[in-house]
């Protein structure tokens, strides 16, 4: 019977100690898995960049510039076609949500519909420049943690 009693008390022990080990190695995890994810969300905002880049078209004579960097936002004006809309404009504005820290995008149809979705939490800093000599875009985006990300896209 003795031997019963200790051997429960010394299961318990093991039982709190294993369930400590695995709270402190989840928690560890999660520590470095949520830069990596921030990460990889950066890189799929800056695809959608330059998704809508290979879709622009340059070389219509006539409209507004199709890259435009202005207060704070990146402006790409693309040639989807949207339902409703015969010229097939599609704006979309890129920014920073400073009351949210997010990176945001605004779609916009030449009609004047308006949809904005976050692309990004955790956003700290976001910079743009279009170097319009060279032709070339770049971005960077920082979180709050500090992780960077950046991409140069060279315009047709």
């Amino acid at each position: 019977m003795l031997e019963l009693l200790f051997s429960l008390a010394l299961l318990t022990v093991v039982m709190l100690t294993a369930g400590s080990w695995i709270r402190l190695v989840s928690a560890t995890g999660t520590l470095v898995a949520g830069p990596a994810r921030w990460e990889a969300a950066a890189h799929a905002a800056l695809q959608l960049v330059e998704d809508d880049i290979l879709v622009a078209d340059f070389h219509v004579p006539g409209r507004d510039a199709l890259v435009e960097v202005a207060d704070g936002g990146l402006i790409l004006r693309t040639r989807l076609a949207c339902a409703g809309d015969p010229s097939g404009l599609l704006q979309h504005r890129y920014s920073l949500d400073p009351g949210q820290d997010a990176l945001r995008l605004e779609e916009r149809t030449t009609t004047n519909s308006v949809h904005t979705r976050r692309l990004l939490n955790d956003v700290g800093s976001w910079s743009c420049q279009h170097d319009k000599d060279r032709n070339v875009l770049s971005i960077t985006i920082v979180s709050n943690d500090g992780v960077t990300v950046s991409k140069r896209y060279r315009l047709p």
